[in-house]
């Protein structure tokens, strides 16, 4: 099974300084499950350089086939599903630093995306956002 194979993250999520109503679940093509609460996303997937409406970007794309990624942010959720072999998988936290007088500083989660991407072009990705309580999009 792929998620005996993936090596686990003993720290807890918010030890990873993830709020615990922030996670992906994957299933992959052995219909094997893993979660962001036993594993980090790196584990999973490498960095890729990917086409992205007129231009280009940087993903981590999963390299273990998938058949379903879970996405949950507080009380949002979505899923993508992999809908041809040769698609994969990525998704991100989208985060904010706010800087202070003094050197002090504070990250907040302000967003999740998660994307399917074909012949190294994404066909699919959705943005949760907790701030405006909405999830958006595109498919191609």
């Amino acid at each position: 099974m792929i998620a005996e194979s993936i090596k686990r993250e003993e720290a807890s999520l918010s030890e990873r300084g993830i709020s615990d109503d922030s996670f992906w679940e994957v299933e992959f093509a052995d219909n094997s499950v893993i979660s962001e609460k036993e594993a980090n996303w790196s584990e999973l997937s490498e960095q890729t350089l990917v086409k992205f409406n007129d231009g280009n970007k940087m993903v981590m794309l999963s390299k273990y086939p998938i058949k379903k990624i879970k996405i949950v942010l507080k009380e949002l959720e979505t899923s993508l599903e992999i809908e041809e072999e040769d698609e994969k998988i990525y998704q991100a936290i989208k985060a904010q630093t706010i800087f202070y007088p003094g050197g002090d500083k504070v990250d907040r989660q302000v967003g999740r995306i998660v994307g399917r991407v074909k012949n190294g072009e994404v066909i699919e990705e959705k943005f949760l956002s907790p701030l405006t309580s909405e999830i958006v999009g595109f498919k191609k």
